[in-house]
């Protein structure tokens, strides 16, 4: 796919009245038409928000408890820990919780 986008004239997979072209042509037929039109972005802040304070949580202290990026020198698994739980008492993040849990679930892929 890179390649082909790659080689094709700029014009054919975007334009400034139709962002996304390429991709939301291919999707003609298999989106509804509503969706696969619509110019902005979805936010799934209520299913994070969900998953951060419910579903979720077993797995996400397990990530925060003594994560591989902290061992690696990449974050403050401290900060990380105090900014979820005051996330959990009803606080608003400072930082998106997403990023860093997505680095950690894929270092211990990686590199655990």
């Amino acid at each position: 796919l890179a390649e082909f986008v790659l080689a094709i004239p700029q014009w054919r997979v975007n334009r400034v009245s139709e962002p996304k072209r390429l991709a939301r042509e291919a999707l003609r037929g298999v989106m509804p038409e509503e969706v696969r039109r619509r110019t902005g972005k979805t936010v799934p802040a209520s299913l994070f928000d969900r998953g951060f304070k419910d579903r979720a949580i077993p797995a996400i202290q397990d990530l925060v408890r003594e994560p591989v990026s902290e061992q690696m020198g990449l974050l403050d698994g401290g900060a990380l820990r105090r900014e979820y739980d005051a996330f959990l008492a009803g606080k608003s993040p400072k930082h998106d919780f997403w990023w860093p849990l997505s680095a950690e679930f894929w270092l211990r892929a990686h590199f655990d």
